[in-house]
């Protein structure tokens, strides 16, 4: 019978002990559910493991979360000696320490010992501090709760993230870089003691206010503790030398922010409502400080200039990864508003957008060996728009290889022209122009010459496709995984390296093998341009039309640079171009990241082929000069009637003449330039636009403003009359019509006595 009540008896406390730890379990506890929520400081690695920032919380507080996996095994046993050493054999309240603390407080009249466990103190931590006895019940009663609802690893996990250092420092990640500046990992037992004996008095036993006491109470703790894995801890004095050895020229962690504009872009990368306290980045903390160096030193010779500023941007072209990030020379230069990313912010981009431009008219049928007319044009209706190259010269028939890479403005308008603005703007779009998206019922031709607003990020990643073969890279600043900082140590994936194909690999081919002929590149640039590398490399350079922005983009078969220059308040730059200041970084960038004997690959699906220098035909017997050019497979030019033999002169020699379509007239007129043009022969005919040309309507323009200039030749002043879908139009006596567009399928001709010739073309 008495074993039955007894039996009973244990039986009914282990129901009550139950239910208690039931209610406890399932209790409302609001103020631990907001504490596992708070923010913790985010870190920002770069991809060598160099630590490039931690984010501030309120008032600069820098609290750093560890999973338990990462704290090392001796900082836990340290931390554990300090402060409960039998954490794991009681249930939140250690009896021992609470007798002890009893007989303490009665025997000194006060409270001298809060027999707290490492559970009451996170306890404290999570609801805050009582007063008095009562005080002291309620984190009894809280650390109860917490070792009812969460693990023991998830208390010492979350304690040890959370104990208060001073200096708005919080948990021992954040506190071994402030007090000892190292990282947590590299922490041993000497080092953890001295952490461990601040918590007990932060205002007295900090190392940087208080060396000596400090060193003083670790000491003492080290050597009356029983510290698993210490060793040599048997003198006072030997461990003192010891600790102050660690401490020696150290003034505390000044936490860094090396790559300011870099850690902003980065954290804003990070997807809505993740939980993320630790990043590793695609950065390169050693070339980014490089590119940072070449921009400031290059802004410090051009003072006169008024250049103020500069960006820079360089990626890897394989995996998309942002190895360099320079938003400004100075963050912290307020005069020149530092503070503003450069590689973020629109500007003009000149004439970088040439090669997108020339790569849509590949894509539309126009080849490398097209020519085109660099002439005086007249774009427009009476208020007429007359484009001018940079060099304020116009060089007659140019092969569209020579007006990309000698940068030629009036060809670029007459192609923007060609193609309609519209088809630009959003092929433009395609390659993660978004900023264009934004104005794309606004610009008008002037695009071509790069008169909209893009960003560095935008320019440099679209550049990348030429390199690239066609491919639009998905670009990161994520180097494997954003850490989450959770107990399992779960982790989602952002990488680079996602592409799909956006243009022809002919057709960047042929752009990048373009951008990189040093020979085309002459008539723009001349023979001495720092462009002309030992090694593989295509640019392009850029200058907005009023001077404001200068720009260079480089790239080797791996790498992409990008360089913009100039002045966040918008000020003119005084006498530099992007082929200057901007184009000097960035081939010297490339010079010291590019792979030794690296070369980019032949133009895809092309031939190729030796063509007349002038009419990018195949040379007849007389071609004074030919260059080697790369066509698509199956497609052959005809033969070049542009240069014969001329009548004999009674020299021995006969000379070889050039023969130019008549459009070039008023080109060879101008300069007394040798040459003739075709109308010799006496045929009527129209020379502008070619048979079967197609135009579009710009929204961007007022349709009374796009009139098209019909010109002919052989028609010698006499009256001439037009007719359009076969009705006679007009009378005109000097060979010019202007037609004003209209969407539909045209046919225009002249006739006169002496002839009549049609073309049609197609106005979308």
């Amino acid at each position: 019978m008495r074993n039955r009540f007894l039996y009973t008896g244990w039986a009914g406390s282990l129901l009550l002990l139950s239910a208690a730890w039931l209610i406890l379990r399932f209790l409302p506890y609001p103020e631990l559910d907001s504490f596992i929520r708070q923010e913790y400081s985010l870190e920002i690695y770069d991809r060598n493991g160099v630590l490039l920032k931690v984010t501030p919380l309120k008032e600069g507080l820098r609290r750093i979360y560890r999973n338990l996996d990462d704290i090392p095994n001796v900082v836990q046993r340290v931390f554990l000696a300090a402060e409960d050493s039998r954490f794991y054999l009681h249930p939140g309240v250690d009896p021992l320490a609470v007798i002890r603390a009893f007989y303490q407080n009665k025997s000194a009249g006060r409270i001298v010992s809060g027999a707290s466990t490492i559970s009451m103190q996170l306890a404290r931590i999570v609801s805050g501090r009582g007063k008095g006895y009562g005080g002291k019940i309620r984190e009894i009663f809280d650390a109860v709760r917490l070792e009812s609802r969460l693990s023991k690893q998830k208390i010492l996990e979350l304690w040890l993230n959370n104990i208060p250092f001073s200096f708005q420092t919080e948990g021992v990640a954040a506190a071994s870089l402030k007090f000892l500046e190292r990282e947590l990992f590299s922490m041993n037992t000497e080092s953890s003691v001295l952490l461990a004996v601040i918590p007990r008095s932060p205002a007295s036993l900090n190392p940087l206010q208080n060396k000596e006491s400090a060193i003083s109470a670790a000491a003492e703790f080290a050597l009356n503790t029983d510290i698993s894995g210490k060793q040599n801890m048997t003198d006072i004095k030997d461990i003192a030398d010891s600790l102050r050895k660690i401490l020696d020229k150290k003034r505390g962690l000044i936490w860094p922010d090396i790559t300011p504009h870099f850690s902003l872009y980065t954290e804003g990368q990070i997807e809505s409502g993740q939980r993320t306290w630790r990043l590793d980045t695609t950065i390169d903390s050693h070339l980014n400080g490089i590119l940072e160096n070449r921009i400031n030193y290059y802004l410090s010779i051009s003072t006169d200039s008024r250049i103020t500023n500069g960006a820079g941007l360089i990626i890897d072209n394989i995996g998309g990864e942002i190895l360099a990030y320079v938003g400004s020379a100075n963050f912290r230069d307020e005069v020149n508003s530092g503070q503003i990313d450069g590689v973020q912010i629109l500007n003009q981009p000149g004439s970088t957008l040439k090669p997108f431009l020339y790569a849509l008219a590949v894509e539309e049928g126009f080849r490398p060996n097209s020519v085109l007319p660099d002439i005086p044009q007249q774009l427009g209706g009476p208020e007429a728009y007359l484009p001018m190259n940079f060099d304020r010269s116009f060089h007659g028939p140019v092969l569209l290889r020579v007006a990309l890479a000698s940068s030629m403005n009036v060809p670029a308008v007459y192609m923007i022209n060609r193609l309609g603005v519209l088809n630009f703007t959003d092929y433009l779009i395609s390659f993660g122009f978004d900023s264009i998206r934004r104005q794309r019922e606004y610009v008008g031709t002037g695009l071509a010459l790069g008169n909209a607003e893009v960003s560095l990020m935008e320019l440099t990643r679209a550049f990348s496709i030429f390199p690239g073969g066609g491919l639009f890279l998905s670009v990161t600043p994520f180097l494997n995984s954003l850490s989450t900082g959770s107990s399992d140590n779960t982790a989602y994936k952002r990488k680079g390296g996602i592409s799909n194909e956006v243009m022809k690999p002919y057709t960047a081919g042929i752009i990048r093998n373009i951008l990189m002929d040093n020979n085309s590149r002459f008539p723009g640039f001349g023979a001495d341009s720092i462009m002309d590398t030992g090694f593989d490399a295509m640019f392009k350079t850029g200058t907005s039309n009023q001077f404001q922005n200068i720009w260079a983009l480089g790239a080797t078969p791996e790498y992409t640079v990008g360089i913009w220059m100039g002045d966040f308040a918008g000020n003119t730059v005084i006498g530099r171009t992007g082929s200057s200041l901007p184009a000097a970084i960035v081939t010297e960038m490339l010079g010291l990241i590019h792979v030794p004997g690296s070369v980019f690959d032949p133009v895809p699906d092309s031939t190729p082929v030796r063509l007349c220098s002038l009419s990018g035909l195949l040379p007849n017997k007389y071609t004074p000069s030919t260059y080697l050019e790369f066509l698509p497979v199956n497609e052959m030019p005809e033969i070049s009637n542009w240069h014969i033999l001329g009548p004999d002169s009674g020299s021995e020699n006969k000379a070889i003449l050039t023969i130019y379509p008549e459009e070039y007239r008023s080109w060879l007129v101008l300069k007394n330039r040798s040459g003739m043009t075709s109308t010799g022969n006496g045929i009527a005919e129209i020379v502008y636009p070619a048979d079967n040309s197609v135009f579009f309507i710009d929204p961007a323009v007022p349709l009374s403003d796009q009139i098209l200039k019909i010109e002919s030749a052989g028609f010698s002043g006499k009256i001439t009359s037009v007719y359009i879908n076969g009705l006679k139009i007009a009378d005109i006596n000097n060979g010019r019509y202007y037609f004003q567009l209209k969407k539909g399928e045209w046919e225009i001709e002249f006739r006169s006595s002496e002839g009549a010739d049609r073309i049609r073309i197609v106005v979308r």
